[in-house]
């Protein structure tokens, strides 16, 4: 029952179909960023991301049995490993990287007060394209 919620809310909030059964896959992480960052040919851009934008790249992680795949970027093979407060899921393939707070730490950070609690990252998602890379930040 629980995997058959996650697999419908996977599919309502990211819009695109999940790929297998619902019971093969158990949500992992996911989050919506609010500043995006390109570098390409030595320049850098920030901006901010619309609540649109938001939902179209939303960030979610998904494991299946053993194995854990990016699931808004085409059910990619991630690893995982856990350093610290930090958990990183890193792209087999190389294309990138979501670097997330830890349980405990996302706990901690909702300790602080509201105005700082705005100022605070969840996650990281960082991904490489050709000779240019996108990192979104989030919560």
């Amino acid at each position: 029952m629980r995997a058959t919620v996650i697999a419908i809310f996977l599919a309502l909030t990211i819009g695109t179909p999940v790929l297998g059964t619902a019971a093969e896959f158990e949500f992992e992480f996911g989050g919506s960023p609010s500043v995006k960052v390109v570098i390409a040919e030595g320049t850098a851009q920030s901006s901010p991301v619309s609540k649109v934008e938001a939902t179209e790249h939303r960030v979610v992680v998904v494991r299946d049995g053993e194995k854990y795949l990016w699931h808004t970027r085409w059910n990619t093979p991630l690893s995982k490993s856990i350093s610290g407060s930090y958990i990183t899921y890193t792209a087999l393939d190389g294309s990138g990287y979501i670097q997330v707070l830890s349980p405990e730490m996302r706990k901690l950070r909702e300790q602080l007060p509201p105005e700082q609690r705005q100022k605070q990252f969840v996650y990281v998602e960082h991904l490489l394209y050709q000779l240019r890379s996108v990192t979104y930040f989030g919560m």
